[in-house]
């Protein structure tokens, strides 16, 4: 079973959301009905998006850090909220 859509299938479909669900309708009964269709990465399932704004000093810094480590924003910030939560659960 093909997975995704081409751009011939978005043009051809009237409302490309719908076209979208079918492709997902598709997948999802190949898969089973135990089993959920995701559209995000294996490595985000099960998570959630944490937004937040900070200067632009803040963030420079931050991609500084990150990129002497050879690490991600996400490593720094997931590392500093475990020492928040360890802090403060004491």
């Amino acid at each position: 079973m093909r997975r995704g859509l081409d751009l011939a299938d978005m043009m051809a479909a009237q409302e490309p959301l719908a076209a979208l669900d079918v492709v997902a309708a598709e997948a999802h009964a190949a898969d089973g009905p135990d089993e959920r269709v995701s559209p995000l990465a294996p490595s985000r399932r099960g998570r959630k998006a944490l937004t937040v704004h900070v200067d632009l000093q803040t963030h420079v810094r931050l991609k500084v850090m990150a990129a002497r480590e050879l690490t991600t924003l996400e490593a720094l910030v997931s590392e500093a909220l475990d020492l928040l939560f360890a802090k403060r659960s004491a």
